[in-house]
Order: C-alpha cells, then structure tokens, then sequence
C-alpha cells in the first residue's frame, strides 16, 4: 500500500487496467492472469520488499560435511540465504530503484510473455526452490539425504 500512495498516477493505471476486464462491475476469476499490470506491481512489491531472508529450511537426518569442513550434525536446522537475490544488478540492473513496471516490460520481450509472474517459480525468484549458487550448503545437504 504505501507504494501506491507515493504513486497516485499509478493507482490510475491499475484501476484502468482492472476496469478494462471487469464484467458487470465483478471481475472474473478467468480474467486476473490477464493484469499484467497488476501483476507485475505485486511481484515489484515482493522483490523490493521480500518476505524473509531464508528459503527452503529443511532439518538434517544424518550429519553433513560440507565442501567448506563445515559438519553439520544431524536434526540441523537449515537454510539459503536469498538475501542478495532481490539486489542482484546482474538480475535487475537497477534493484535500489522501485519499478512497478520491471516485469511487466520483461514480459513484453520476446519468449517471455509467460514468464516474469508474481506466482513463477525461478532463480530470480527468492523463496522459490531455485538459488543457483547461493545454495551450496543446501546442495551438500541433499546429496547426504536430508
């Protein structure tokens, strides 16, 4: 909310936006994936302002020698720190900027029309399951059976 109150000229796109799919003042259930605006305003929102710093927290069956030394004891708790994802300039170019348009312009881009989605799943995406080379203790881990 408080980054569409620094935005009243966006309050109006988004409204204009939903009252272009809106039938009989309701809007169906088959239209939101058609609010691309919409869209890609919540995903801008999630990366600017992500819901924690953790993902995919898993408890250790057996114990876990990472490539590091590190040996994790069994009943562990564990982590991916995904902090620096919503950050990256490699991924962004801009991060410190809020655009409520980031994705949507990305999926205007050829072979990306379904990507880029509040609800995608992918290394850009900090919680999803994918982190790249940011979940090297996790990968030990996996490979030790969790």
């Amino acid at each position: 909310m408080a980054q569409l109150v620094k935005r009243p000229a966006l309050v109006e796109e988004l409204k204009a936006e939903l009252e272009e799919f809106m039938v009989d003042g309701l809007l169906p259930q088959s239209q939101l994936s058609e609010l691309r605006k919409m869209d890609s305003f919540m995903r801008e929102c999630s990366r600017f302002n992500p819901f924690g710093f953790m993902a995919l927290f898993r408890r250790l069956h057996t114990p876990v020698k990472l490539s590091s030394c590190l040996e994790l004891p069994a009943a562990s708790n564990i982590g991916v720190d995904i902090h620096d994802i919503p950050w990256s300039k490699e991924l962004w170019g801009n991060p410190e900027e809020f655009d409520p348009m980031r994705f949507y312009k990305l999926r205007q881009l050829p072979g990306r029309e379904q990507r880029h989605q509040f609800t995608s799943l992918g290394a850009d995406t900090p919680g999803s399951g994918f982190c790249g080379e940011h979940a090297e203790g996790y990968v030990g881990a996996l490979d030790s059976e969790l």
